[in-house]
């Protein structure tokens, strides 16, 4: 194997994991990160099943910005579903949303979400 090839097998092997579908502690910050933001339509390309339902809520309300800052993300995960526990700060309040998601074809998807004080 001459040097540009090696080169060019890294190359390529990088620039495929880079590229690869985003995990469930990604997904849910980008959920998270969407809906403070006040992108509705970049949220619905995240979500199914009651968390679809929740985010059709918010744009049929508006779509106003939930404006929060992630201080603390965990998450487990099992083949098909994960949980992300998430620790934000909302105007200056403390709160704690618990996501479910699952694994579909095209990748993760929260499936729903709840809020605790």
């Amino acid at each position: 194997m001459t040097m540009k090839h090696s080169a060019y097998v890294l190359f390529t092997s990088v620039l495929f994991l880079s590229c690869s579908a985003p995990g469930p502690k990604e997904v849910t910050i980008e959920l998270v990160e969407a809906l403070s933001e006040g992108d509705c339509d970049q949220a619905r390309e995240l979500v199914v099943g009651d968390a679809f339902f929740i985010v059709q809520m918010i744009i049929d309300g508006g779509c106003v910005k939930d404006v929060m800052t992630l201080k603390f993300v965990s998450y487990t995960e099992s083949e098909n579903t994960a949980n992300c526990g998430c620790i934000a700060d909302r105007g200056g309040v403390e709160v704690m949303f618990n996501y479910r998601l699952l694994k579909e074809n095209d990748g993760w998807k929260v499936s729903s979400w709840s809020l605790d004080f």
